[in-house]
C-alpha cells in the first residue's frame, strides 16, 4: 500500500515498484506451477501480462 502514501516522498521509487512487481511475478508464477486452476482470469495471468523492465525506459 505504500504506493498510495498521501506524501510523494513517502512512495517507493519506479525501480521499487518495478523490483515488487517482478517478486510477485515470480511469485504468481511458482504457484500456477503447482495450481491446476488454469481460469484466464487468475491474477498471476494479470501479473505475467504487466511489462518488464528491460522494456521500460525510465
Amino acid at each position: 500500500m505504500a504506493c498510495v502514501a498521501v506524501s510523494p516522498e513517502n512512495r517507493p521509487q519506479m525501480k521499487e515498484i518495478l523490483r515488487m512487481i517482478r517478486e510477485t511475478r515470480a511469485e504468481a508464477h511458482v504457484s500456477s506451477n503447482n495450481s491446476s486452476d488454469h481460469s484466464p482470469g487468475r491474477w498471476s495471468d494479470t501479473v505475467q501480462s504487466l511489462p518488464r523492465e528491460e522494456h521500460l525506459s525510465i
